[in-house]
């Protein structure tokens, strides 16, 4: 005698495999970012700043090095927006704590163009009600609800980025420190740094409400991060 499976437990089956092979993978930032070596290979110069900007880097290795809170363990997340303005290049950027993304410490909006043959400039827009997208960096189109006409351009806000060397750019604060407020002292930012595709070298400078200086970055004081591979991070 043939033993037959039950109608109700077959269709059950059937159901299970057609919704095993049709389920979707979560997406993740990590779609956009592209590794050091994707990055060296672009022929724009443009883009291959921008994607020298774009991914997931962390300081551990310094952090690890020393003692100073100046230099406790962070990361900074950077994901491309707006892809479907053509010849326009937007990206988010947030500094977060070590394992710990659903707030950041700063963030904003930054706008990377051609200024001239040798330089770029970058702008700094802050985010309209920026406590409504804590997580928004997370979603396959970021800050769609939002167009650059709903930023808030900050005065002054612009460094330039110019050829350091083969794949590397320095990043030249502006003329004018950037007003942006980042704690009870922190008022204003110089925004300097060396970027390659492998690192972030930041030698920042901050000011207090009446443009003096309280801290800096500058070498060989430099806040270092290191690129993470998505191996490194499972987010």
């Amino acid at each position: 005698m043939v033993n037959r499976i039950p109608p109700i437990l077959c269709c059950t089956i059937i159901l299970i495999i057609f919704c095993t092979a049709c389920k979707v993978e979560k997406y993740s930032y990590w779609e956009k970012v592209k590794d050091p070596m994707e990055i060296r290979e672009l022929s724009s110069r443009l883009e291959k700043v921008y994607y020298c900007f774009i991914g997931h880097f962390s300081n551990r290795e310094q952090a690890q090095t020393t003692t100073s809170l100046l230099y406790q363990e962070q990361e900074i997340i950077a994901v491309p927006i707006w892809e479907k303005r053509k010849q326009e290049y937007w990206f988010y950027m947030g500094r977060f704590k070590a394992n710990f993304k659903e707030q950041a410490l700063e963030e904003g909006i930054f706008q990377l163009k051609r200024l001239n043959r040798d330089t770029l400039s970058l702008q700094f827009f802050e985010i309209p009600e920026a406590p409504n997208y804590t997580t928004e960096w997370m979603e396959e189109q970021p800050f769609k609800l939002l167009t650059p006409s709903d930023l808030y351009p900050v005065e002054d806000c612009f460094s330039y980025i110019v050829d350091y060397g083969i794949n590397q750019y320095r990043i030249v604060a502006g003329k004018y420190h950037c007003p942006h407020t980042l704690s009870h002292q922190i008022h204003y930012v110089d925004f300097e740094g060396i970027i390659t595709p492998y690192t972030h070298s930041y030698q920042s400078a901050f000011y207090d409400e009446n443009q003096q200086l309280i801290l800096d970055y500058k070498r060989p004081k430099d806040l270092k991060f290191k690129r993470l591979l998505r191996t490194e991070n499972s987010l």
